[in-house]
C-alpha cells in the first residue's frame, strides 16, 4: 500500500473515531451539507468546460496582477479553490454544533456508537475522496513538490475509480441533498 491510500484510510478512520463520539444523528447534518457541496460541484463542473478551467481561472486572476504563465501554477490555483470550499464547509458543518443536527434518536448503545463511526467514516470519504478526485482530475499537480509523485499501487488505481464523483453523477448527489433536508426537516 502507497502512500496515498494510508493517508485516505488515515483520514476516514480518524473522522469515523470523530462519528463514535458526536454520533450520528450530528454527523448526518456534516453528511448533507458535504453532499450539497459536491452538488454543487458537479453542477459547476457540467457547466464549464473543466480542461479549461485553469485557464479561466487565470485569465480572471489577471485582472488582479495574480495570474501565472505555468500550466501547473494555474492546475494549483484551481485545486487550491476546490479544496478551500470543501474545508471550509467541512469545517463549518463540524463547528456549527446543533445547526445542522437532525432530530433523530439513534438506537442506543453499540448500535449508536457503529451508527456514528460509519457516518464519520462517509463524511471523511467524501472529504479526502473529493480531494484526490481534483488532484486526479487535474493531473496530481502538486507532483512539483518532492514530497508527492503520483506512482501509484495498483490499489491506489483501483480506489481511483471508487471516488464519490466516479461513483455517483451530480443528479445523484443533489437528489440524495434533498433526501437528507427532506428527512432533517421532517425530523
Amino acid at each position: 500500500m502507497g502512500g496515498i491510500e494510508i493517508l485516505a484510510l488515515t483520514v476516514i478512520l480518524i473522522l469515523g473515531a470523530v462519528g463514535v463520539v458526536r454520533g450520528p444523528s450530528k454527523e448526518l447534518g456534516v453528511t448533507m451539507a458535504l453532499v450539497v457541496v459536491l452538488a454543487i460541484f458537479a453542477q459547476f463542473d457540467a457547466l464549464v468546460d473543466f480542461a479549461q478551467l485553469p485557464a479561466r481561472v487565470n485569465a480572471t486572476l489577471a485582472n488582479l496582477s495574480l495570474d501565472s504563465d505555468d500550466p501547473v501554477q494555474q492546475r494549483m490555483v484551481v485545486l487550491f479553490l476546490y479544496s478551500a470550499v470543501l474545508i471550509i464547509t467541512a469545517f463549518l458543518a463540524y463547528q456549527g454544533q446543533d445547526t445542522l443536527a437532525f432530530k433523530w434518536q439513534p438506537p442506543p448503545g453499540a448500535s449508536r456508537v457503529l451508527l456514528g463511526g460509519l457516518v464519520g467514516a462517509l463524511n471523511g470519504y467524501l472529504i479526502f475522496g473529493t480531494f484526490w478526485y481534483y488532484l486526479n482530475q487535474l493531473n496530481y499537480p502538486i507532483q512539483r513538490y518532492a514530497w508527492f509523485r503520483a506512482e501509484f499501487t495498483e490499489a491506489a488505481q483501483t480506489m481511483i475509480n471508487l471516488l464519490p464523483q466516479s461513483l455517483a453523477s451530480g443528479m445523484i448527489m443533489a437528489a440524495l441533498a434533498l433526501a437528507l433536508l427532506w428527512w432533517r426537516i421532517l425530523k
